[in-house]
């Protein structure tokens, strides 16, 4: 084999190996951070001012029920 070949084939395959390293890495950063993934959940609830005062009450009217006859 050309000496000159051999040098850009030994520097072709240093450069993959970098770069299937940092591929590597980078798969394994993102399978760490799936793992510890949490949805995101809006919540339905809305925050503000609750009505204070009086609450509205019903009250029986007796006038209104029927007599039960015996």
């Amino acid at each position: 084999m050309d000496t000159e070949l051999t040098e850009v084939l030994l520097h072709e395959l240093r450069a993959y190996t970098s770069l299937e390293t940092h591929w590597k890495t980078a798969i394994q950063e993102s399978l760490i951070l799936l793992k510890y993934w949490t949805p995101l959940v809006t919540s339905t609830n809305k925050f503000g001012p609750t009505v204070s005062g009086p609450k509205s009450v019903k009250i029986l009217n007796l006038a209104s029920v029927p007599a039960v006859v015996i």
